[in-house]
């Protein structure tokens, strides 16, 4: 599969021009950050890229963004949370790789100098291959619940703890979304364990990196981290404090009708 004629590839502009014009040609449209078509009324299905350093010298790495939105559900949250609707934020948002069989960080590594046939190859297969049947489950609402409610993808916490209770209301047990709403704000008043926090990543075995503690991690050892290819959780400052914006989104939330 011949993706743009061996012409030889010098720089990541010329890398993220091909990549965008695959989306544009999969009908795809930019909004924000990302781009998005509609998959049925209601439903929007978007997807983005994002580059990364390359593992040698002379190389740069592409990961690819899918997600959902679901606009009865955005124009809910938007209301409780005064979020600014004119730019379209997604209801789920997941990088591709964990999609995959590996359910792990994916990127594509395009090296300058080569054509990089084969690399845009398997990038736009696994587009085709993994991002299609999300789309199409995640599009219907039941399935959305049912992945928020399970995490059968990798669904962070905050997220959930914002878009389930809304899952819940639209199917008439706001009593059960508030729950999630008041056990998130205890869980997060408690500041959690290393251990816990592994248990509830994808995977396991993830550095955890915790925001203003310690050292800060030298270049050497990020790239240490980013060869052995696993999970990187970055724990923020705020932890084990509850933000007034959660505090505010619990009570719109109670004032839903």
């Amino acid at each position: 599969m011949k993706i743009q004629d061996n012409m030889l590839i010098e720089n990541s502009k010329q890398i993220q021009k091909i990549i965008v014009e695959r989306f544009k040609s999969m009908g795809f449209k930019k909004n924000g950050y990302d781009y998005y078509k509609e998959w049925k009324p209601g439903v929007y299905v978007g997807i983005g890229e994002s580059s990364f350093t390359g593992y040698h010298v002379n190389c740069r790495r592409f990961g690819i963004t899918v997600c959902i939105l679901h606009e009865e559900v955005e124009a809910i949250i938007s209301r409780l949370t005064n979020r600014d609707t004119k730019q379209l934020r997604p209801t789920l948002s997941i990088q591709l790789g964990y999609l995959m069989p590996e359910k792990q960080f994916k990127t594509w590594e395009f090296s300058y100098g080569d054509s990089n046939d084969e690399v845009f190859s398997d990038m736009f297969n696994a587009i085709d291959m993994y991002a299609y049947p999300f789309w199409d489950r995640a599009s219907d609402i039941d399935n959305l619940f049912s992945i928020f409610l399970n995490r059968e993808v990798l669904v962070s916490i905050p997220a959930r703890e914002t878009v389930l209770p809304i899952l819940y209301y639209l199917r008439g047990e706001k009593d059960k979304g508030l729950q999630i709403i008041e056990e998130a704000i205890v869980r997060r008043q408690r500041k959690k364990t290393d251990e816990e926090i592994q248990k509830e990543s994808i995977g396991g075995d993830a550095y955890i990196i915790r925001a203003g503690e310690g050292k800060p991690h030298t270049k050497e050892e990020w790239n240490k981290m980013l060869k052995e290819r696993r999970n990187i959780i970055i724990v923020g400052s705020g932890v084990g404090k509850v933000s007034q914006e959660y505090l505010d989104f619990k009570e719109r939330y109670m004032q839903l009708e």
